[in-house]
């Protein structure tokens, strides 16, 4: 019924002319900034021959860094205040060694900015091609260090568009330094936006490898350019126009002033481009060039099979990913490649075997199965890459422990299949409406082998109520399912420990209220580990005199007093009188100065009646039981009032006996 449902919301949206869902076209346009180049991955003709993912390797991306040096980026930038009405304290990658922090004009702020992108992209992307361009400069130069005649006139080429290298890092400090700015010539008073685009096409142009994606992010602190010449203006309205039609995007990072705040509707807004304002201070600006220059290319584009003839094209990207470090390389004499080479021989003729005489075996049985490429092939085709409905299921159904894997997610792709936006809006309101989750079959690729998933349809999430940032679009979470196989019975576990009594729950509970993290967020903090080895690379590159050591965010500053005084009392109740973490872990590993560490007998709790307690107190141990337990005999004695020490427990069990 619910795909009766589907298809029919989809003939009467057709019969009204309504072939696209605007909500899912508007956030996608806010937000999903998606290349349109090659997917990651191929599903119909990538990998038969291996189970684990592995990345196609698209073009290049092309990126431009147009930088105004005009005399209006003299002007001191706006860094924000917090809410003390201060200044914003400022991010640890602002500092330059041998550069005086006080520089903070727009200019020196945006080189700050560009060389923070190049760092991180010098370790994450250093296959893609970078440039950065200034314009509003006194002197001139093209690309390749052309001459004046060649280049336009204010417009200066400082680091041509090639693969990053550690001299573009050095030459942006070289620039805050105020080196080798003489022949450059910052701060000009004439220039022409529509000049230094054309060398940024120009540059493009010049390119000779395979391009997946062109890009040019533009910083100025002037949101009306050549305000007094309209001539200006509309050459750079046709240039804007021009390199929109060529597939280079336009990124305008507005920068605030203390005088002014940038205006993106003055002038940029009729050009068509992407604006964004560093309204929020410099980490806020740095964040949107990290956010502009990263990838989001779809995992794969993929059919979604709806039944006989009636299917739709979606996009499945991957919101999570592990971040890797750089892959290791043998070299030889510290400057020569070595590359392996493997050789396969007979084990009993020592033989050197061609790829035509190898055949796949298994043991079994004593004896052993032998097949061929093409057989094994055929063992590991399950069905037409892409998702099959096989049904839907109520909402309620999807339990947590479900998720055996890091989930995807489903978004139309018009490229593929026409109407396939509509269609697929109308399965995702219809889900909404019916609390309905749809269960599909999943393959990935060629080659891999199926799996169930479940299609969880997510709202639209906003910044704030409205608010036109959108944070995620509307879809689908594809969320993989367990098989039978994978689903183990629970087995009861009893642990023959005494139950905590109330007095040290409600210590637990003030202590869990006293430390409880209210602003802690996952987008906090970085992987330690990660960060202190790129730390160590940039620092062996760059010939850094000395490595500094990475901050472990992970570990609190402070702890608070009180938070301290109500642990002190928590562990008093819980542990034994002198017990010691440190000293614990360190007999545990030791074992004891006389071999095996003394452990205490464990007892079973239905046996620990008062006869029990007074055998102990007979034999002079009942100062090994535990709180709990001398606590549990006190209650059989009838005594009230019990002190929270174990010696004063102790003293008053004593006494009573």
């Amino acid at each position: 019924d619910l795909l009766d449902c589907v298809c029919f919301w989809t003939f009467q949206r057709s019969l009204n002319g309504m072939d696209s869902f605007p909500s899912l076209d508007q956030t996608a346009a806010s937000l999903w900034s998606f290349d349109s180049g090659r997917d990651d991955m191929d599903a119909v003709a990538f990998g038969q021959d291996d189970e684990e993912e592995r990345v196609f390797e698209g073009g290049k991306d092309c990126c431009i860094y147009l930088i105004d040096a005009s005399t209006m980026m003299e002007t001191d930038y706006d860094f924000g205040q917090d809410g003390d009405g201060e200044e914003d304290e400022l991010p640890e990658f602002f500092e330059v060694d041998g550069v005086d922090s006080n520089k903070r004009n727009c200019f020196d702020c945006s080189l700050r900015a560009v060389r923070s992108a190049l760092r991180q992209n010098i370790l994450t992307h250093e296959d893609n091609l970078t440039a950065v361009v200034l314009y509003g400069t006194k002197k001139s130069k093209g690309p390749d260090g052309s001459e004046a005649s060649e280049a336009s006139d204010n417009v200066y080429v400082a680091m041509d568009l090639d693969q990053l290298n550690r001299d573009h890092v050095l030459r942006m400090e070289a620039y805050l330094k105020d080196e080798g700015t003489a022949e450059i010539g910052f701060y000009g008073t004439t220039y022409n936006l529509n000049d230094a685009l054309w060398c940024c096409q120009n540059m493009f142009a010049r390119v000779r490898t395979k391009v997946e994606t062109k890009r040019i992010i533009l910083f100025t602190n002037q949101d009306q350019p050549h305000a007094d010449n309209t001539d200006l203006q509309r050459a750079v309205q046709t240039k804007a126009t021009d390199l929109k039609d060529n597939n280079i995007d336009i990124n305008v990072l507005g920068i605030d002033t203390k005088q002014h705040k940038f205006d993106p509707t003055a002038f940029y807004q009729d050009l068509g481009v992407s604006l964004a304002r560093s309204d929020k201070g410099f980490e806020q600006l740095c964040q949107t060039i990290r956010d502009l220059t990263h990838k989001k290319r779809a995992r794969m584009t993929i059919p979604l099979r709806l039944s006989d003839g009636l299917e739709l094209g979606v996009k499945v990207y991957n919101l999570f990913g592990d971040p890797k470090r750089p892959t290791n390389v043998w070299t030889y004499e510290n400057k020569h490649l070595v590359r392996p080479r493997t050789t396969m021989i007979c084990q009993e003729t020592t033989t050197k075997l061609l790829p035509d005489d190898l055949k796949y075996g298994v043991n079994l049985g004593g004896g052993r199965v032998v097949f061929t490429k093409d057989e094994k092939l055929k063992l590991k085709q399950f069905g037409e890459p892409g998702l099959l409905l096989m049904g839907f299921k109520p909402r309620s159904a999807l339990q947590d422990w479900h998720h055996c894997k890091k989930s995807s997610f489903l978004y139309p792709d018009e490229s593929v299949i026409q109407g396939s936006t509509s269609l697929f809006t109308t399965l995702w309101a219809s889900c909404f409406e019916k609390d309905r989750i749809p269960i599909c079959r999943f393959v990935s690729r060629a080659g891999v082998a199926p799996t169930f998933c479940a299609l969880l349809p997510q709202q639209a999430l906003v910044e704030a109520e409205g608010s036109d940032k959108t944070l995620m679009p509307p879809g689908f979470h594809l969320v993989h399912l367990p098989f039978k196989d994978d689903i183990r019975e629970g087995v009861p576990v009893t642990f023959g420990m005494p139950d905590a009594d109330e007095e040290q729950v409600a210590k637990a509970k003030k202590l869990i209220k006293r430390i409880n993290a209210k602003n802690w967020s996952l987008e906090q903090f970085s992987d330690p580990v990660l960060q202190t080895h790129f730390d160590a690379l940039e620092a062996l590159a760059l010939t850094r005199p000395d490595i500094k050591p990475t901050p472990n965010d992970m570990v609190p500053a402070t702890f608070p007093d009180s938070a301290s005084r109500i642990s002190k009392e928590f562990e008093e109740l819980v542990y034994e009188e002198g017990y010691s973490p440190e000293m614990a872990v360190a007999a545990k590993r030791s074992g004891g100065s006389g071999g095996a560490a003394a452990k205490r007998p464990k007892v079973d709790p239905s046996q620990m009646d008062e006869a029990w307690f007074l055998a102990q107190h007979k034999a002079g141990l009942l100062s090994k039981c535990t709180i709990p337990q001398l606590k549990l005999f006190a209650k059989m004695k009838g005594l009230k009032g019990l002190p929270t020490k174990k010696a004063d427990l102790l003293e008053r069990i004593e006494e009573e006996l």
